[in-house]
């Protein structure tokens, strides 16, 4: 059962710590249950792709964690930025950034002999929160607009798993406006270390 086992570590991704482990052992008796149902009717057991197919229809990892969440916490400014699905995962890469932006500044400060004020943290921080943001933001964005095939599956079954289009594309002006950003950060460092 690796296809089960992979999609119930995505679904633990999002789900509150106390309540994980439980969590994943009840929904993990809810698939069991669904698949041996197939398997008697079918007569047989199921395939891969067949697993699958009942996972796909149990519902994307991130939504069926947010239905376990009691607080339904989200980020909102008038509309909805960030919703509850998105929002454990969103404040989990903020914090991250910005403990690793906070270390980093600090480093290269005492690298460079600048003296260490709020003032340098300024623009680093408030990148991140908005670069962050503005990237959860369309996540939130294209998660309700296009429904998309998803699958938290063993390597083996990636050929079978088709890319749709626009996560191509997306991925590539992505990594292309990146890549540029890069190129140009030997040019002006500024984009790097702001007025450091």
């Amino acid at each position: 059962m690796e296809l089960l086992d992979s999609y119930l570590k995505a679904v633990k991704l999002y789900l509150p710590r106390r309540q994980k482990n439980d969590i994943a052992d009840e929904l993990s008796e809810n698939i069991l249950s669904a698949i041996e149902e197939r398997e008697l009717a079918l007569g047989r057991t199921l395939t891969d792709a067949e697993q699958a197919e009942i996972l796909r229809q149990h519902g994307d990892p991130c939504l069926v964690a947010s239905g376990y969440k009691t607080n339904g916490q989200h980020l909102a400014i008038g509309w909805e930025l960030i919703g509850p699905g998105l929002y454990s995962t969103y404040r989990l890469f903020l914090g991250f950034n910005l403990g690793v932006t906070l270390i980093t500044t600090v480093i290269i400060a005492l690298l460079l002999h600048v003296p260490i004020t709020v003032r340098l943290f300024a623009i680093p921080v408030i990148a991140q929160v908005v670069i962050l943001t503005v990237i959860f933001k369309g996540m939130n964005f294209f998660r309700k607009r296009f429904s998309t095939t998803w699958l938290f599956g063993p390597p083996a079954l990636a050929p079978w798993q088709p890319v749709v289009r626009w996560v191509s594309a997306s991925g590539l002006v992505m990594w292309s406006v990146f890549t540029l950003w890069l190129l140009a950060v030997p040019h002006f460092p500024y984009l790097i270390f702001g007025p450091a």
